[in-house]
Formats: C-alpha cells, structure tokens, sequence
C-alpha cells in the first residue's frame, strides 16, 4: 500500500509525495447520506452561511425562523466554540494542496491537544 511506504520515511516525506497520495484517495463528487437535503436547503444553507464571521452566521441562524436554522443552531451550541472558530477559519483560508492542509490541520491539533479545554471537552462528551 502506498501510504505504508509514506509512513515509513517519517522525516524523508516530500510534500509532493502527499499530495499525490492523497490525491488517489479523493473522492471528486460529494455524497448526501440524506439524499436531498442539502438540495432541498441549499438556499437557506447560502443565506445563512455567506458572512464575514463565525459571529456573524449564529446571528443569521438566531433571526432566521425555520425549522432547518433553529436545528442547525442547536447543533453548533452542542460543539466546542473554540474548535467551530477553527474549523471555520480553516475553511475560509483555505490551502491549495492536501499536503498544506494536512500541515496546517496538525499545527493546529498539536496545539489543541496541549489546550486544558480540550480534555475537559472530551471529558465531557
């Protein structure tokens, strides 16, 4: 198996030998468990999602009164505040390869692992 071999140079990995590998394991079309949903919302998905800030789409779920914005907002208060601020800061840099993704993904998990609030939130769940 080709990641086997990655794994093994440890230190020697070239980050365009990532990038290729994670570029075989890519799925190029998404998939809807629940098919049709996000078709069905995907108006109000864009309405309520296209902000500047993470502030900013809790405000737009809050003044929205749909049964979509009011599940979707009891959702996020389920999660961690800080990790919701990461993941959505992620996705608004963005990174133009796989292998950059995955650095920046690991600075930031090595770094919330070091954080007291992570294992209270784990303990939590």
């Amino acid at each position: 198996n080709e990641l086997r071999k990655l794994a093994g140079k440890k230190g020697d990995l070239k980050e365009k030998e990532v990038e290729q590998a994670l570029d075989k394991l890519t799925v190029c079309e998404a998939r809807e468990n629940n098919s049709g949903y996000i078709s069905e919302h995907i108006d109000e998905i864009n309405a309520l999602f296209t902000a500047d800030s993470f502030e900013e789409i809790i405000q737009n779920l809050q003044r929205k009164d749909s049964e979509f914005s009011t599940l979707t907002h009891s959702n996020l208060r389920k999660n961690s505040p800080t990790s919701l601020l990461l993941a959505f800061h992620q996705l608004r840099e963005g990174r133009s390869t796989h292998a950059k993704a995955l650095i920046v993904e690991h600075r930031l998990m090595s770094r919330r692992f070091q954080d007291p609030d992570f294992y209270e939130g784990v303990r939590a769940a």
